[in-house]
């Protein structure tokens, strides 16, 4: 039983990192997002892009789809670097 706990703990190091960091295979530069873009957020949410202060680090986002918590489509609100996993065509 401790060897798969051990094993499940390591398992989620790998996940996150070992300073608590998702890790991503690619990164989206918010400097080049433009307003309409629609993007691929954490969750599996989707957003489409209503404003981008071009600091790099937040966008402003319309929820189109937020499977994990319904209340959000229609909502806008800024969405963090770290949280835009991609690009949606």
């Amino acid at each position: 039983m401790a060897e798969q706990q051990s094993t499940n703990d390591q398992q989620a190091k790998e996940r996150l990192g070992s300073a608590g960091w998702r890790r991503r295979t690619a990164v989206v530069n918010l400097m080049e997002i433009t307003i309409g873009e629609r993007i691929s957020i954490v969750d599996d949410a989707v957003g489409e892009v209503v404003d981008n202060p071009r600091d790099g680090s937040w966008i402003i986002v319309r929820y189109l789809e937020s499977p994990a918590d319904e209340s959000k489509v229609g909502q806008e609100e800024p969405v963090f670097a770290e949280d835009v996993v991609g690009m949606v065509e």
